[in-house]
């Protein structure tokens, strides 16, 4: 993750080093969140929101044996948000290659651009929401919370 760098330290425990890592890594997603949907984002925002939250869920999945089953339900909630970050990229990626291939003022050229940005328009105002949603009230306290304390508890049960 952009501002991110793992340093792990041989002599702690796994459980220790993401207790340590992931604090760290989920506070610069939110805040990294907070200023990508604190206004109207560009579809540059979006998409490197889209890969600084595939970076932050493939580093929580790795230390998956570490923790509970409460780490799937927010590797879920991951996965939610990057797919839909990813259903506007494509908006966005389709568009170029229409703009690339075909002339702009041909009426088809047209009808498509329009849909493919109507269709960008409403899954980046889902977006919002789901981001909202995902960043409710105490939501970034949760997560640091769970993910300071719960470490290396999963083994012990």
């Amino acid at each position: 993750m952009k501002g991110l760098k793992f340093k792990f330290d041989e002599t702690k425990t796994v459980a220790r080093n993401a207790r340590l890592q992931l604090t760290k890594a989920s506070q610069l997603y939110f805040k990294a969140g907070r200023e990508t949907f604190g206004g109207e984002p560009t579809p540059g925002e979006l998409h490197a929101f889209r890969l600084q939250t595939k970076r932050f869920r493939y580093t929580l999945e790795i230390f998956r044996p570490v923790y509970g089953p409460t780490l799937e339900r927010m590797i879920g909630a991951l996965r939610r948000l990057q797919q839909l970050l990813g259903e506007v990229n494509d908006c966005q990626a389709a568009r170029k290659l229409v703009l690339a291939n075909g002339d702009r003022r041909s009426l088809q050229v047209r009808r498509v651009l329009r849909m493919l940005d109507q269709r960008q328009a409403e899954k980046t105002a889902g977006l919002g929401r789901l981001w909202l949603e995902f960043d409710r009230a105490g939501a970034a306290a949760r997560w640091l919370n769970y993910l300071a304390v719960y470490a290396g508890r999963a083994r012990r049960q």
